[in-house]
C-alpha cells in the first residue's frame, strides 16, 4: 500500500514558493550535481527525475482560448543562491521526445498541430533575484481535436547564457493533452471500503478528488492530496492510498451503467462489479454511484461521487 508521498507534496510546495528545495535534487539524484556553489549553476525544468518530465493536462471542448497555467511548465535556476542577474534560456519544440515516449510505452500520442496553440515566447528570462520562469501558452481551440486521441507538445532546453549549464536529465518536458469528456471534473467522494485485515468493519470517509478523462466515456480518480492516481481507502483506521490500484470508471453512454477496472500499469488485481448493486451515472445530478471489489468480494468499495465543478 502506498502512503502519501511526502516527496511529491514537497515538490508541489517547491513550485508554489519557488524555494527549489526538493529531496531528490538535494540528494543529487537528478539535476546539477553539487549545487552547493562549488560547481557551475544550472537550469532545468522544475520536474522530478525519471518519468517526472511528463505532465498530463485536460482541455475542455471549446472554440475559446484556454491558457495553460504557468505552473505546468516552469524552468528553474539550480544553484545555492537566486539568480544574481537575468538569465536567458531558450527552448525548442522537439517531436523526438514524443516518438521516444510512444516507443517506450506502446502508445500513439500525436503531436499537437501548431495551428491549435500559441507559445508566447521560446526565449525566456529567469529574472535577477528569482529562481523560476514560466512558459506561457494558449490552446486556441479544441473543436477539431478527437477526444479518443491524446496529443502532446514536447519542449527541450537548448541554451542558457552566462555560462549556465543545462541539466541533462531535466532538459526536456512532455505535455500530454486529453480532451475532457462530460464526466471530467472535481468531485466529493464519499466511500466505505472493506478489507479482512486492514478495515474489517467497513469504515469510510469523504474526500475531494478529481476525475480525469482517460477516454471518450471513461475517467480515472486523481487524488490531489496524494498528488497522483490513487484509490482512497481506510487502512488501519486512517485515510490512505491503496497501492497498485488506479480505478478507471467507464460509463455506457446508452444506459449510464458504470463499470470499474484497475488501470494501474502492471496490475495483477482486477475488479468485479458487486452483484445486485446498481452502479450508475445520473446525468441530471452528475453523480457517479458504484460498488465493486475483488478476491471474492473480501475487498470492496462503495463509492458516491458528487460533482463539484470543473477542474
Amino acid at each position: 500500500m502506498k502512503k502519501i508521498s511526502l516527496i511529491l507534496l514537497a515538490f508541489t510546495v517547491v513550485l508554489a514558493t519557488g524555494c527549489l528545495k526538493d529531496k531528490g535534487f538535494d540528494n543529487q539524484e537528478y539535476g546539477i550535481k553539487d549545487p552547493s556553489g562549488s560547481s557551475t549553476p544550472g537550469v532545468g525544468f522544475n520536474l522530478k527525475g525519471g518519468a517526472g518530465y511528463i505532465r498530463t493536462i485536460g482541455l475542455d471542448v471549446s472554440g475559446n482560448d484556454q491558457a495553460i497555467t504557468p505552473d505546468n511548465v516552469t524552468i528553474g535556476y539550480y544553484a545555492s543562491t537566486k539568480a544574481p542577474k537575468d538569465i536567458h534560456v531558450s527552448i525548442a519544440l522537439d517531436p523526438s521526445i514524443i516518438d521516444d515516449y510512444n516507443a517506450t510505452n506502446g502508445t500513439t500520442v500525436q503531436a499537437l498541430d501548431p495551428s491549435v496553440y500559441t507559445i508566447a515566447s521560446q526565449d525566456l528570462v529567469i529574472a535577477a533575484g528569482n529562481q523560476n520562469t514560466a512558459i506561457n501558452m494558449i490552446v486556441n481551440s479544441t473543436l477539431s481535436l478527437d477526444p479518443s486521441v491524446s496529443y502532446a507538445i514536447a519542449f527541450r532546453i537548448v541554451s542558457a547564457d552566462n555560462g549556465i549549464q543545462i541539466a541533462s536529465n531535466m532538459d526536456k518536458h512532455l505535455l500530454i493533452f486529453n480532451i475532457k469528456n462530460q464526466y471530467d471534473g472535481r468531485y466529493e467522494l464519499t466511500f466505505t471500503n472493506t478489507h479482512p485485515v486492514y478495515n474489517p468493519t467497513g469504515l469510510g470517509a469523504t474526500v475531494e478528488v478529481e476525475m480525469w478523462t482517460s477516454g471518450p466515456n471513461s475517467v480515472k480518480v486523481y487524488w490531489p492530496d496524494n498528488a497522483g492516481f490513487y484509490n482512497p481507502a481506510i487502512i488501519n483506521g486512517g485515510l490512505n492510498a491503496f497501492g497498485s490500484q488506479e480505478p478507471e470508471y467507464t460509463i455506457d453512454a446508452a444506459t449510464n451503467t458504470v463499470t470499474v477496472q484497475n488501470s494501474f500499469a502492471g496490475a495483477v488485481t482486477f475488479y468485479t462489479m458487486f452483484p445486485g448493486y446498481n452502479s450508475t451515472y445520473d446525468p441530471a445530478t452528475r453523480v457517479i454511484d458504484t460498488k465493486w471489489g475483488y478476491s471474492n468480494f473480501t475487498r470492496t468499495w462503495t463509492q458516491n461521487f458528487r460533482y463539484l465543478g470543473p477542474r
